[in-house]
């Protein structure tokens, strides 16, 4: 996917940590960053993880992100889908995954205006919801797109 990366990572909450983390990149580049925190998982949260990437075309439906869907998650699982695309794709506001919770969703600016990175953080609790077609994420520009969808173990 051209230049486009997308990296995600997770770690269990320790008191010592401090008040600001840094993430620093080399080289330099156009990065979009978010985090999410979750209480209650259990103690080995990452039950499910699947990755996809691909080109979207505008007009095209058929060519934009689908949801990562397992069918393990239980009613207390986490269901977090993560986006990164080229420039800025989606609507503002919502980015239309149908039963699907907006967490984050931040672009990147470098100095040079075509180039801007975007990432998007949905999520949704439980398994996949009944839905009459398959759930995409619309994007209004073309671009590449990388995904990584992770399920995530309610607490017992």
């Amino acid at each position: 996917a051209g230049d486009l990366r997308l990296m995600t990572t997770e770690k269990r909450y320790n008191a010592t940590w401090p008040d600001r983390i840094t993430i620093s990149v080399t080289p330099s580049a156009a990065v979009a960053a978010a985090m999410l925190a979750i209480e209650n998982v259990s103690s080995s949260p990452i039950k499910w993880v699947d990755t996809a990437g691909g080109y979207a075309v505008s007009n095209d439906s058929s060519t934009h992100p689908a949801a990562l869907d397992p069918t393990t998650l239980t009613p207390r699982d986490l269901n977090i889908q993560i986006y990164a695309a080229e420039y800025d794709p989606w609507f503002s506001g919502t980015k239309g995954l149908p039963g699907y919770t907006d967490a984050a969703q931040t672009t990147a600016a470098s100095d040079y205006s075509t180039i801007r990175n975007t990432i998007g953080v949905l999520v949704r609790s439980g398994d996949t919801p009944d839905v009459s077609t398959s759930l995409r994420l619309i994007h209004q520009s073309s671009g590449y797109w990388l995904q990584t969808a992770i399920g995530v173990e309610g607490a017992q």
